[in-house]
């Protein structure tokens, strides 16, 4: 027997709904498998590696016992390329995997930008804390902050331009006394709501009326209209 035609519909959209969730998931764990947490050494441990890129070394990369976090950005290269350390120096990265230990992540970071002048996006910058666990950091959701991703959450947003920011001398005696630019978006408003009521004195501090002046008022009228 062939299928009723209003079956047809249905069936095709029970097709497509599970040709776009089968290809959901496969590209859910293509994004994960590429942005996987790797295994990475604490720099102590790892003293000689093939991934290092060749640097003479220099005294302004020193890691200080005081601070244990370490911090390492992991990337891959099509053609051994020059390039300038954070810790001043110059260095020749490797044609394939390359790893650095960085004390601080800023210095990562701003690898990172040399890197991207490269066309090498695929750089991974990750914490490396005193018990061992790694921490990956950036990029987190593996999309640069710049640009557009479906379902990023806005962090320390502001819905206004900075012209409209409170001055500093109306977040005194609050907890963002000096520190205006962590203010948020209702203790703006609220801000700028008391200053334009304090600036209202006509309404702020109006006269109570007691009734003298309506009282006061007739009597003239009167008074004028006798003298008529």
């Amino acid at each position: 027997m062939a299928p009723s035609t209003s079956a047809l519909p249905a069936a095709g959209l029970a097709l497509g709904a599970a040709c776009a969730a089968f290809a959901t998931r496969a590209f859910a764990k293509k994004a994960k498998k590429e942005f996987e947490i790797e295994f990475i050494p604490r720099p102590e441990d790892l003293l000689e590696s093939p991934k290092f890129p060749m640097f003479m070394g220099g005294t302004n990369g020193y890691m200080s016992k005081g601070t244990r976090e370490r911090h390492a950005i992991t990337w891959t290269a099509k053609e051994a390329f020059v390039f300038e350390m954070p810790i001043l120096g110059v260095a020749v990265m490797n044609k394939g995997e390359n790893l650095c230990y960085f004390r601080k992540k800023e210095q990562c970071i701003a690898l990172g930008k040399q890197l991207r002048k490269m066309k090498i996006e695929n750089y991974k910058i990750y914490r490396l804390k005193k018990d061992g666990t790694v921490q990956f950091m950036h990029p987190a959701d593996g999309v640069f902050p710049e640009k557009v991703n479906k379902g990023r959450v806005q962090v320390n947003g502001r819905p206004f331009n900075i012209g409209q920011s409170p001055k500093q001398v109306e977040l005194k005696y609050t907890k963002y006394d000096e520190k205006t630019y962590e203010a948020d978006h209702l203790t703006t408003l609220f801000v700028k709501a008391r200053c334009e009521a304090f600036s209202d004195t006509e309404n702020l501090y109006a006269l109570p009326n007691t009734g003298q002046e309506d009282s006061a008022s007739k009597a003239a009228t009167a008074a004028m209209g006798g003298s008529l």
